[in-house]
């Protein structure tokens, strides 16, 4: 009877897991043995807000002593699903939404991405720490179960919503994420990504999105992952560059995945200027680079392409020296057997002037809005 003492002196809320037991049509002793099992870990205040969820009522209350009226999927109802019911509880969010709690398939698929071996590997959840630069590892989140993950996770999807959105539904990003997970489990720095997506609202908006861009097969069709979070260049002693991390590295290209609710990001962020700054300096070809944006209300090809025309124009065209500055792309955009008699790096400027003002070459065919 452990989960009726829970209950206290509440008659409504005995009643109402009385009731639950019953539809479950068992024996009075299998009745017991299933509700210890369903609730014995659950607070005695949780069982209070647990039961008008199943029974599909805001206020235990409005019952009046009648609760037999029980979610319709009550027969679904598993000590799984419980958990899942509880993982959300901890994570405080679908507090306005309580009718979402009540969904049996939402429930369903947080019970899945809990179950997902990788998350109760303690070794695979051991790798679930950014690249140590400095004393960054120290400080950084440690996740020790899978019940920590998946109420990050949660926690952090519903601040996504709150905060301009960009990702979508819970139960989409729910098998997002697990689809990632199945896949990338054995990639080079998956742990590294996955920590950095459940850092913040911001951050999971970026993670979930290059995971969707993955598993929808295209744009990147027929290219293979090589590792997450990898360096530009492993072999240089620049503490600058040595920190410079792509987000999805392939093999001789490097992607970035970001999801902004506006283009005024890309140039009042420094650490965007300053990583877009580290490729021109450490790539051959702009080929080497794909920056893939969500599409949102103000996130357009054309004024994406707008705000990195700036980016090239900023401090009188001071990305033209780190191109210049740097012999392999310089090679690429002028190559040597092109290159007229009498050609100076003054000729090369006027040319990149005039580059910067079309939006329609190599300058900026990485951008993709999708």
């Amino acid at each position: 009877m452990q989960v009726l003492n829970k209950a206290g002196n509440n008659p409504t809320v005995k009643a109402a897991i009385k009731a639950m037991c019953a539809q479950k049509k068992q024996t009075d002793q299998q009745l017991i043995a299933i509700a210890d099992e369903m609730y014995k870990d659950l607070t005695s205040i949780q069982i209070n807000l647990f039961a008008p969820d199943v029974l599909n009522k805001e206020d235990l209350s409005s019952c009046a002593g009648n609760c037999s009226l029980l979610a319709e999927n009550l027969e679904k109802l598993t000590a799984n699903n419980v958990n899942s019911w509880e993982l959300i509880d901890e994570a405080k969010v679908l507090t306005n939404k309580p009718d979402r709690k009540r969904d049996i398939i939402l429930l369903e698929k947080i019970s899945t991405l809990h179950q997902k071996a990788p998350f109760n590997d303690v070794t695979f959840l051991a790798r679930m720490l950014p690249i140590k630069t400095g004393n960054q590892e120290s400080s950084a989140k440690r996740y020790l179960n899978a019940d920590e993950v998946v109420t990050q996770f949660l926690w952090k999807h519903s601040r996504a919503i709150e905060t301009g959105g960009g990702v979508a539904t819970l139960k989409e990003e729910l098998d997002n994420l697990g689809w990632f997970v199945d896949t990338h489990a054995q990639t080079s720095n998956v742990g590294a990504y996955l920590h950095e997506t459940l850092q913040s609202s911001s951050k999971i908006k970026g993670g979930l999105y290059g995971m969707s861009l993955l598993q929808s097969g295209q744009p990147l069709a027929g290219l293979t992952v090589i590792g997450f979070e990898e360096r530009l260049d492993e072999n240089t002693d620049d503490a600058e560059e040595s920190n410079l991390r792509t987000d999805i590295k392939f093999d001789n290209l490097f992607v970035e995945t970001k999801n902004y609710s506006t283009v005024a990001s890309l140039t009042s962020s420094s650490s965007f200027i300053s990583q877009f700054e580290q490729y021109l300096k450490n790539v051959n070809s702009f080929d080497q680079i794909r920056y893939y944006f969500k599409q949102r209300n103000e996130i357009t090809q054309t004024k994406v392409k707008e705000k990195f025309k700036e980016i090239y124009k900023k401090n009188n065209y001071a990305m033209f020296n780190l191109i210049w500055n740097n012999q392999e792309l310089q090679n690429n955009l002028w190559p040597l057997t092109s290159r007229p008699p009498g050609f100076t790096k003054n000729i090369a400027q006027r040319e990149f002037t005039s580059w910067v003002d079309k939006l329609d070459n190599r300058l900026f065919n990485f951008i993709n809005v999708k």
